[in-house]
């Protein structure tokens, strides 16, 4: 597995890194540390002189590098480029065969926020291809031993989302929650007979895990409400075929939320 972490050298950015480091470990991956110097002014072919910029960059990452436990410092690569955020993140993505980018998000609204995750995350999951962990900086759980996989059981669950939340599961020896929000009454998953719960069960039946429904208007609200208040380490977003998955990532009062998650969101293209 390559993970690829945009760097920005901010607090957020170095909480990706951490993170990105332990499922390196867990997950025998290799990490790709990547800085990227906007245009001047906005227009790439603007003539700058960039070396010293990509110079003092390159050691910046280096350091980051050198902070990493020895036994990942030949499976680190360091890249600095010169561009467009979310171009040079997309290229990376299919140049390298990364199957997982792991990115901090800033509250001050970072060029990682801006570009990538504010306005064009969902052109980085749809045309990356792979799957998207953002780390919020103010994040207050730092271990994975509780994950919620934010469902929404109209569809069977994406298999390879699947075979690869159960792996995190089995390597950080995690509970796994799976979270259903709706404007209905209260419905006990736990006993549920629709085809799309008996298969999801029966795909899970190996790893310890809870159903949990909610009953709340507001989607995004409702999942970060639970995540936070039961200490969630990750929340896993299913594919965009999911309608209040697309309503996540739509109007600003939704982003807003996102942005201000205070859990680690993975989430998986449609063909993952």
């Amino acid at each position: 597995m390559k993970i690829l972490v945009p760097v920005d050298f901010s607090p957020s950015s170095k909480r990706a890194v951490t993170l990105a480091e332990q499922l390196a470990d867990a997950l025998d991956g290799k990490v790709m540390l990547m800085h990227i110097l906007e245009p001047v002014g906005g227009d790439v072919a603007f003539v700058a002189d960039y070396d010293q910029m990509i110079t003092d960059a390159q050691k910046s990452l280096d350091g980051i590098r050198s902070s990493i436990r020895e036994k990942r410092m030949g499976s680190v690569e360091t890249v600095v480029e010169v561009g467009f955020p979310t171009e040079r993140i997309l290229h990376r993505i299919e140049k390298d065969g990364i199957s997982l980018v792991v990115m901090g998000m800033e509250n001050d609204m970072s060029w990682l926020d801006r570009d990538v995750f504010g306005s064009n995350a969902y052109d980085i999951i749809k045309k990356g291809k792979c799957a998207v962990l953002t780390v919020p900086v103010d994040c207050k759980v730092s271990s994975l031993n509780k994950i919620m996989l934010a469902v929404e059981l109209r569809e069977k669950e994406n298999i390879y989302l699947l075979s690869f939340l159960k792996r995190i599961v089995r390597e950080f020896n995690s509970e796994l929650y799976i979270v259903h929000v709706s404007s209905s009454e209260h419905v006990d998953l736990t006993f549920a007979t629709s085809d799309s719960i008996l298969w999801l069960k029966g795909q899970l039946e190996d790893v310890p895990h809870h159903f949990i429904n909610l009953k709340a208007e507001n989607v995004p609200d409702a999942l970060n409400l639970y995540a936070e208040d039961h200490d969630m380490g990750l929340m896993v977003l299913s594919p965009e075929k999911h309608s209040f998955i697309q309503r996540l990532f739509e109007g600003s009062t939704t982003r807003k939320t996102v942005l201000h998650a205070r859990v680690p969101i993975l989430t998986f293209p449609i063909d993952y």
